[in-house]
């Protein structure tokens, strides 16, 4: 592709570092963020796509401290360039660094940001944030706020017609109802439940096709099993 269709290469850049990652090559998708970032003049759709692959990549191998500072940085970017959408995309990640150390304030900021700018960020980090923040709260104690906000999410979709990332909500939406022990609820979900909707198509803090079999393990039935 030609250097200036900035962003058809950022997006292909940002899906074949997740195939380096994924194929065991963790180096070279380092490497192509790298050299990529080196770039000039520098552009907003490119390199930003650049410091969001680096996030997702160090999300997938596990690696907290290197996606600490992988988020900390594409914030910084983002600030420099005034890419909303890298920005609320570098808090998820940095949401999903608190809550997995159990910094579980911080992790409530970080998510509760992205939230609050839900109508100026991408679809999948909205949807995710939301899991993120009711994983929160559920993990703070706080049932009642888990379950408001995932329900205010499915009703903000529904209202400004973005229905993309429904299924996964919904999907959370069910698992939470298994761990609270509302099982008539998520059993309704599960005997509905498409797999073929609960796909991830870009790595984030929820996996939502794992959440009909861990319903499934909720109700300890021998049909479930």
């Amino acid at each position: 592709l030609p250097q200036d269709r900035y962003y058809v290469r950022g997006y292909a850049s940002m899906l074949m570092g997740c195939a380096y990652q994924m194929a065991g090559d963790l180096d070279a998708a380092v490497a192509l963020a790298t050299d990529g970032l080196l770039e000039t003049p520098r552009n907003e759709m490119f390199h930003t796509r650049l410091q969001g692959m680096l996030c997702m990549v160090y999300w997938m191998d596990a690696d907290l401290e290197n996606l600490w500072l992988a988020a900390t940085r594409c914030l910084e970017v983002s600030q420099e360039l005034d890419a909303v959408l890298s920005l609320t995309a570098s808090r998820h990640f940095q949401g999903c660094v608190h809550y997995h150390r159990n910094d579980l304030v911080a992790a409530e900021q970080a998510f509760r940001d992205v939230i609050d700018r839900r109508y100026a960020t991408h679809a999948l980090t909205y949807a995710y944030s939301v899991v993120g923040l009711a994983s929160t709260y559920q993990a703070q104690g706080w049932p009642d706020r888990a379950r408001e906000v995932v329900d205010s999410a499915i009703t903000f979709m529904l209202e400004t017609h973005s229905p993309v990332m429904l299924p996964v909500v919904q999907a959370f939406q069910a698992e939470l109802a298994a761990r609270q022990g509302r099982l008539a609820q998520s059993s309704r979900w599960a005997s509905q439940a498409a797999p073929s909707q609960l796909q991830q198509s870009l790595p984030g803090f929820y996996g939502p096709q794992l959440a009909l079999p861990k319903v499934l393990l909720a109700q300890d039935t021998e049909e479930s099993r």
